[in-house]
């Protein structure tokens, strides 16, 4: 069984040029993690009962955290958390965010059968500057990556379903 972990990105550079910044903390003009911990990430994890934890980096970016899934549980769009707090945070901010996924692999050549395979499948999509998928190093351990600027509701939704088709199928079992 294969699982796969993903990871929201709020960037600042997003935020800061909104002018009705709901996130901002009103004076610096600098992202308020904890306004999107209490009005999204802690009532999302309630709600669905999935753990989600939130970090803010030194340049004042928030990543939201999930803990890894299978994957054939991440295809179905109602077991997938990541998927579901994006669109809620997408509606209400209305700022583009990034979508990680991460799907550990062993071997790098099973990265180079997939980014052939999405040639196949006419993801030309990755070429256009907002959708890409690399090989990773997290922790010592090797991952593809999908990485997609988010800016439109219908979006996530077409890139995560041509994404799945190029997977080995196997990894869905």
């Amino acid at each position: 069984m294969v699982e796969s972990w993903c990871e929201l990105k709020i960037d600042f550079m997003f935020v800061k040029g909104n002018s009705g910044c709901v996130l901002c903390d009103g004076g610096s003009g600098k992202v308020d993690p904890t306004y999107v911990y209490e009005k999204h990430t802690r009532l999302f994890s309630r709600h669905h009962g999935e753990v989600l934890t939130q970090v803010l980096d030194e340049y004042g970016n928030i990543y939201i955290r999930s803990p890894p899934i299978p994957l054939k549980n991440r295809r179905d769009e109602n077991h997938d958390n990541c998927r579901s707090l994006l669109i809620d945070l997408i509606d209400y901010l209305d700022i583009p965010i990034i979508y990680h996924q991460y799907i550990p692999i062993d071997d790098e050549t099973v990265f180079d059968k997939i980014r052939m395979n999405a040639r196949y499948v006419s993801f030309d999509i990755i070429h256009r500057g907002d959708v890409f998928i690399d090989y990773v190093d997290v922790s010592g351990r090797g991952y593809l990556r999908l990485t997609v600027l988010v800016n439109n509701l219908s979006y996530i939704d077409r890139i995560l379903e041509t994404f799945y088709k190029i997977l080995p199928e196997r990894w869905f079992e």
